[in-house]
């Protein structure tokens, strides 16, 4: 029996993020979890073997890991490597079953595709049966076993900002290496303090190669963040009136739109009831508010979207009272006219959706209306087309 060569290796860290994941959840964003593999022979049997996996990011399609992924490479040797990304339902366990997770994607390499790549960084897309969709970034450095300094950190923060409905903040910090071409790498992340706004994290001790690549003339970069648990649910509100003919004239006690001095009409109470809600899911309090199917000044031309407040053209209100407000502008200056078409409002607001997607945010189109649709065949099309943003 011949002897196995000891081949020399030296210790390899890896370091994840990925950008653009698939949202899997319904009001909140995927959970990710990076679980990496090497195709590994063994006793005659072959296959993938789980070498890690890193902590499971809460709400968030860019995550950047904290956990380091540490191996041994060897130069002679061929070393297959596969990265898979789940949505992890069950945060409580740490080593949950991954099939019962949601599929994110994942991407296959070799390591020595990672340390020859540029900076040792390589992108890579993700892989699915379904839409492909995301791409993870892998940052594989040598561990200098000779370069043991370290930063020993004790930090503590003084009057934050009060970023939670219910509380004040939930505060931790990251700790960025700054690179040469200009990009960053998490490095450190804190611990969470919860519910505070003179947060005192626990003391840490952070290697002078992990900051800083061994150069403590380097810059790095610290960034404070509030740590949303309950999803960071952050609601944008489109709100559009039907001034069609259908809901009778501003003047008719049976109209919709009737004007009374003494109490709301129907569409007044129709919108703060909603909106007495929805406020509260929207910390800037700004709404969109708009109309359609009227003939609107300077030129009464009949308009299938403006602003409610035609006096300024301006669709941006403040809080319900503007709402409120700027219907009243639009009741004493619009002609009631028609058709009742839908589909250019919706299109409007899902366009704004597809150039401001954060995934911690979502546009919501309020159409209050008294049920005519003239243009029904266009507002399906326009809406199995949205569907795509």
């Amino acid at each position: 029996m011949s002897a196995i060569p000891n081949y020399p290796s030296a210790k390899v860290e890896l370091t994840l993020s990925a950008i653009d994941l698939k949202d899997k959840d319904l009001l909140s964003k995927s959970d990710p979890c990076c679980v990496v593999f090497q195709y590994v022979q063994q006793g005659g049997r072959q296959g993938w073997k789980e070498i890690g996996r890193t902590e499971t990011i809460m709400n968030c399609i860019k995550p950047e890991w904290n956990t380091k992924i540490y191996m041994d490479y060897f130069f002679e040797e061929r070393q297959k490597l596969k990265f898979e990304i789940y949505d992890i339902d069950d945060l409580k366990n740490r080593n949950a079953p991954l099939i019962n997770q949601d599929f994110l994607g994942r991407a296959e390499c070799e390591l020595a595709e990672i340390i020859a790549s540029n900076n040792g960084t390589l992108v890579s897309p993700l892989k699915d049966t379904n839409a492909p969709r995301g791409r993870i970034v892998i940052h594989a450095e040598e561990i200098d076993e000779g370069q043991k300094e370290v930063l020993k950190f004790k930090i503590h923060g003084k009057s934050l900002d009060k970023k939670d409905l219910f509380g004040k903040s939930d505060p931790f910090l990251n700790f960025y290496r700054l690179n040469s071409d200009g990009s960053r790498q998490l490095a450190y992340r804190t611990e969470v303090i919860k519910n505070t706004s003179n947060p005192e994290w626990k003391p840490f001790d952070l290697s002078v190669r992990q900051l800083c690549q061994g150069d403590k003339t380097k810059d790095f970069l610290i960034e404070c963040f509030d740590y949303d648990n309950d999803g960071g649910l952050q609601l944008d509100f489109t709100v559009a009136v039907d001034f069609t003919a259908s809901n009778g004239t501003v003047t008719d006690p049976r109209s919709l739109h009737y004007i009374n001095p003494h109490q709301p009409n129907q569409y007044e109470m129709a919108i703060r009831a909603v909106l007495d809600i929805c406020q509260f899911y929207n910390k800037t309090k700004m709404f969109d508010a708009y109309g359609f199917g009227a003939k609107i000044p300077p030129t009464y031309q009949v308009s299938h979207l403006f602003p409610l407040n035609v006096s300024t053209m301006n669709s941006t209100v403040h809080g319900v009272e503007g709402v409120m407000e700027a219907y009243r502008i639009c009741l004493n200056n619009a002609q009631i006219h028609g058709p009742t078409n839908f589909s250019p409002v919706i299109n409007a607001v899902a366009q704004k959706a597809s150039y401001m997607q954060q995934g911690d945010r979502y546009q919501i189109l309020l159409i209050i209306t008294d049920g005519v649709i003239t243009d029904m065949q266009e507002t399906l099309t326009t809406i199995i087309h949205v569907r795509k943003f």
